[in-house]
């Protein structure tokens, strides 16, 4: 499951994040920030 579906799914972020296999939230919000323009 893509870390967008979780969290479009109500998920947290850092359920999302640990979900697809990051070890730092942090590190996965300025990923997700990055693809999506949003940083």
């Amino acid at each position: 499951m893509s870390a967008v579906r979780h969290l479009s799914e109500e998920k947290t972020a850092s359920s999302a994040a640990f979900a697809v296999g990051y070890e730092s939230v942090s590190q996965f919000t300025r990923e997700h920030g990055r693809l999506f323009g949003l940083a």
